[in-house]
């Protein structure tokens, strides 16, 4: 059997998302316990033990999203679903037979962010320094480069062809601070690198111009919409350093809110699609995993648990029209 702890080390060490949830507060009865843990990975498979089939499956569910928002999430399963005065608990119902309640704290474990610096510009350069100090994974694209500019840990490429394409299931960003010196070529590059968020130094005006020219040339202008100009929130920025400032600011802010064009986990994994609503207890469950099924009026209906199974084929015409609401 595979420890959830030695799963999160080989996650770790090998750059991939993955989310750790952790029983906090149980009422009986439950099968979880406070303490009880399981990671769950960008693909959807849950390892460890934080309670029966149908917490298992909204844990899951929930860390997706969270690995997707980066964001830590409190989540209460319960029979009774009361508001709570704290905003950060975020309610769901659990009607199973058991009538216990789990809370469940998940934090998600991402990557370092994979970001794209093209010119070393006063402005990329000093991006390049405050972004460094964040722990980001920085590569600096810039001819005629020297190293002794750069902190320790930048990658440097000295050209903008040579361009790294990022993994899709990681956060991403490139930069385009060449201001005048190969804008162009850089822009190009950082389309090309498929990074989730782009953005560039320089004016609206200017940019517009650029992008027209560069329509004209074949590049798509749907890419060229994704384009996030000028760069940076608007403080009054005026030095190099400031602006640098503004934009990590920029960058920061659309990660914490879910702005930016990218997920840890890209996609739900292909068998979410699958997966369907106990219409009893209104658990979402895998078909593949449920504990019976039952056919009426033509529709097939799955089942958490045979409780649920066994209540259902009492009131059959009661559960499907709320299945069908």
């Amino acid at each position: 059997m595979i420890h959830w702890l030695e799963t999160a080390s080989q996650h770790r060490n090998a750059g991939k998302p993955f989310a750790i949830a952790t029983v906090v507060g149980a009422v009986a009865p439950t099968s979880a316990k406070p303490g009880a843990k399981a990671i769950i990975t960008s693909e959807g498979e849950l390892i460890g033990w934080i309670g029966g089939g149908c917490a298992q499956e909204v844990v899951i569910e929930e860390a997706l999203e969270c690995m997707q928002t980066g964001q830590v999430r409190l989540i209460r399963l319960s029979p009774d679903v009361v508001p709570s005065p704290n905003d950060s608990v975020k309610i769901l119902a659990m009607k199973c037979e058991s009538g216990g309640t789990l809370e469940v704290h998940i934090e998600p474990v991402l990557p370092k962010t994979k970001m794209l610096v093209f010119g070393a510009s006063e402005v990329g350069l000093s991006l390049v320094k405050l972004a460094s100090e964040l722990d980001y994974d920085i590569t600096l694209l810039a001819p005629g480069i020297v190293s002794g500019d750069v902190p320790e840990g930048v990658s440097i490429i000295d050209n903008f062809d040579d361009v790294p394409k990022v993994d899709a299931n990681l956060r991403s960003v490139a930069v385009v601070a060449t201001q005048g010196s190969g804008d162009a070529r850089a822009l190009q590059g950082a389309i090309a690198s498929e990074a989730k968020y782009i953005t560039m130094v320089t004016s609206s005006r200017k940019a517009a111009k650029l992008f027209e020219s560069l329509e004209k040339r074949g590049v798509s202008g749907e890419a060229l919409k994704r384009i996030k100009v000028p760069a940076g929130l608007d403080i009054k920025a005026e030095t190099p350093a400031e602006i640098a400032v503004s934009v990590l600011a920029e960058i920061i802010q659309a990660s914490r809110t879910g702005n930016m064009a990218h997920t840890a986990a890209q996609s739900k994994p292909e068998a979410d699609a699958e997966k369907v609503k106990d219409p009893v207890c209104e658990m979402i469950i895998d078909p593949r995993t449920a504990a019976g099924t039952s056919e009426y009026q033509g529709t097939t209906y799955h089942f958490c648990s045979l409780y649920c199974l066994e209540t259902f084929e009492q009131e059959p015409e009661k559960y499907a029209v709320a299945a069908e609401a």
